[in-house]
C-alpha cells in the first residue's frame, strides 16, 4: 500500500497558515472511510499534532484508487501554547485503512507557496521556516483592581435588571398579547410559561447577566485565588479537583487509596458537578484556597474555569481522563466538526501532563488535548487495575449483590452508550433508540437489565409494571466498572 500527497497550496496571511492538499490512496472500496491527516509542527522544543478535516473522498482517476482533499487554516500564534517560538518545520502524518503513514512524502504540483521569504521547500518535504518569533505567551490574570471592578460591575448590572423588571412584565406582556414575539421560532406550551420565559429572557439578557452571575464568580475565583497562591509560595499538596463527580470514584478513588498512607503527601478535594453559577462564594472560596496551596492539581474531565484562573508555574495541572483508550474524537481532534472548539480556545491548553491506558493513543491524546506527545505518558488507566485483583472482584461482586438481591443469580444485561449532542449543556440520549420494555418482552425470566447512561444524560424510561423487577435504571448510580463484574452481556457503542 501506498499514500502520494500533493501540496496544492499553502501560504501565510494574517497570522494564519494556510494549507491545502490532495492525498491519493492506492486502494479503495466501498464504505472506506477517509484517511485521517494530520500536521505535526516542530519548533525543536516542542511539537504540536493538528488535525487537517477531509472535505471530500471518494474513488480516484484510477481504478480501485481513491483520493481525498483536505484544507484549513491555523492560526500561528496558537499553534504552540504560552510561548515564543520561530524556526518550525512541519511534516504530515496519515492514516488509511488501519495503517499509520508518517512523515509521508510531499510533493508540489501548481502549489501556490505564498511568503517564499517565509516558506521553503527541501527535497520532497515541505519545511516552514519562521525567522520572526511567534509570541505566542497568553496575558496574564488582569489585575487585582480590575478583577475588583468586574466584580462591582456584575453586581451593578443585577440590580440594575432587577429595577428594569418591571418594565420588562409589561413589554412582555404587551409583545405576546400583539403576537409580535422576538425570539426567532416560538415558545411552545401555556401562555403563562410563554411570558415567565421572556421575561427571564429580557432579564437576563439585559447586560449578559446570564453570563455575568458565571463572570462575577469566576472573578472572585481568580481575585482569591492570586491571594492565596502569592501568600503560599512553596506549594504543597495534591488536589484532586473534578466537576464531573461528587463522589471520590473512578481513577481518583485509586489513586487516593495508593497514596492515602504516605505522610509526606497532604491531600485535599473539591469535587462538583455543576455549573460555576450554580456554585456557592463558600464553595469557589474553598476551591481557590485549596488550589493556591497545591503543588499538583489532578482532573480527570475538561475543568473550564482553570485557565481564567491563571494557575501558578509553580503549579502542574495533571489530566487523569475518565475514559479508557480513544474511541471517539474529543477537543481540538474535534476542531472543524459540528460542536468542536475553534482553535483560539483556551479548552484543555492549561495541562502540563496527561495520563493514558497506552502508548499507542498518546498521540491521539496530545492532539486533542493540544500537547506535545512527550507530555502524554502512557502509564495506564489506574481504575482498570482493578480487573488484575481477584479480591477486589470478589468483593465488588458481593457488595453489588447485597445492595441489589435482585440481580443475584441472573443472567445480567448492561445498556451504556454515550451521549449524543455537543456536550455536557446539550447532551442527550434519544429514547426511541432503545425501548428497554420491548427487549425485556423477548427474553426469559433469569435475565435483568441494568441501564446506565452517561452522566451528561438525564433520560428515564417509563418501566412496565410486568418489568418492575427486571429492569434497574443505574444511571448515576455505581461505577461501570463495578458492574462489568456481574454483566454476562454488554451493550454499547
Amino acid at each position: 500500500m501506498s499514500i502520494k500527497t500533493v501540496i496544492k497550496e499553502i501560504s501565510i496571511t494574517d497570522h494564519n497558515l494556510n494549507i491545502s492538499l490532495e492525498v491519493e490512496c492506492d486502494h479503495y472500496r466501498v464504505g472506506q472511510r477517509a484517511p485521517r491527516i494530520e500536521i505535526v509542527f516542530d519548533n525543536g522544543e516542542d511539537d504540536r499534532r493538528m488535525n487537517i478535516p477531509a472535505d471530500s473522498f471518494g474513488p480516484g482517476k484510477e481504478e480501485k484508487t481513491a483520493t481525498a482533499y483536505a484544507a484549513c487554516s491555523f492560526y500561528m500564534e496558537n499553534i504552540f501554547w504560552n510561548c515564543v517560538w520561530k524556526n518550525c518545520s512541519c511534516h504530515i502524518d496519515i492514516e488509511y485503512d488501519g495503517v499509520t503513514y508518517e512523515k509521508v512524502p510531499l510533493f508540489s504540483e501548481a502549489c501556490d507557496a505564498g511568503r517564499k521569504n517565509v516558506l521553503s521547500f527541501k527535497g520532497d518535504h515541505y519545511s516552514i521556516h519562521f525567522p520572526e518569533e511567534i509570541d505566542a505567551r497568553r496575558q496574564k490574570p488582569v489585575g487585582l483592581i480590575q478583577t475588583i471592578l468586574a466584580i462591582l460591575l456584575h453586581v451593578g448590572t443585577a440590580l440594575l435588571g432587577i429595577l428594569l423588571l418591571p418594565w420588562f412584565c409589561i413589554d412582555v406582556l404587551g409583545m405576546l398579547l400583539l403576537n409580535t414575539e422576538r425570539v426567532e421560532g416560538n415558545v411552545p406550551g401555556s401562555f403563562l410559561k410563554r411570558y415567565i420565559f421572556y421575561v427571564s429572557w429580557r432579564y437576563f439578557g439585559f447586560g449578559r447577566n446570564k453570563e455575568g452571575v458565571a463572570g462575577m464568580k469566576i472573578n472572585f475565583l481568580m481575585l482569591t485565588y492570586q491571594l492565596v497562591s502569592a501568600l503560599h509560595r512553596k506549594k504543597r499538596g495534591l488536589l484532586f479537583l473534578s466537576t464531573r463527580r461528587r463522589d471520590l470514584t473512578g481513577n481518583f478513588e485509586y489513586i487516593y487509596d495508593y497514596i492515602k498512607n504516605d505522610p509526606g503527601i497532604r491531600t485535599s478535594f473539591w469535587l462538583h458537578p455543576e455549573e460555576i453559577r450554580h456554585a456557592s462564594m463558600g464553595s469557589l472560596l474553598d476551591l481557590a484556597v485549596k488550589a493556591g496551596r497545591a503543588r499538583v492539581i489532578l482532573v480527570d474531565d475538561f475543568v473550564f474555569f482553570l485557565e481564567y484562573m491563571g494557575i501558578s508555574p509553580d503549579t502542574d495541572v495533571m489530566q487523569l481522563w475518565h475514559a479508557c483508550g480513544a474511541f471517539k474524537t474529543f477537543g481540538f481532534s474535534r476542531t472543524g466538526k459540528r460542536g468542536g472548539p475553534n482553535q483560539l480556545t483556551l479548552t484543555h491548553r492549561g495541562y502540563d501532563y496527561c495520563f493514558v491506558s497506552s502508548s499507542s493513543i498518546a498521540k491521539y491524546y496530545a492532539e486533542g488535548f493540544g500537547l506535545a506527545e512527550k507530555k502524554v505518558l502512557p502509564y495506564g488507566v489506574p481504575r482498570t487495575d482493578m480487573f488484575f485483583d481477584e479480591e477486589v472482584r470478589r468483593q465488588k461482586k458481593a457488595d453489588l449483590y447485597q445492595n441489589y438481591p435482585e440481580l443475584e443469580n441472573k443472567k445480567v444485561i448492561l445498556f451504556a452508550p454515550t451521549f449524543r449532542g455537543d456536550g455536557k449543556q446539550s447532551a442527550y440520549y434519544e429514547a426511541k433508540r432503545f425501548d428497554p420494555n420491548a427487549l425485556m418482552d423477548g427474553l426469559p425470566e433469569d435475565t435483568v437489565l441494568i441501564v446506565k447512561h452517561h452522566p451528561f444524560v438525564k433520560l428515564t424510561y417509563k418501566i412496565a409494571d410486568r418489568h418492575k423487577n427486571r429492569i434497574f435504571n443505574f444511571s448515576g448510580k455505581s461505577e461501570i466498572n463495578d458492574l462489568l463484574f456481574i454483566t454476562d452481556l454488554l451493550i454499547t457503542d
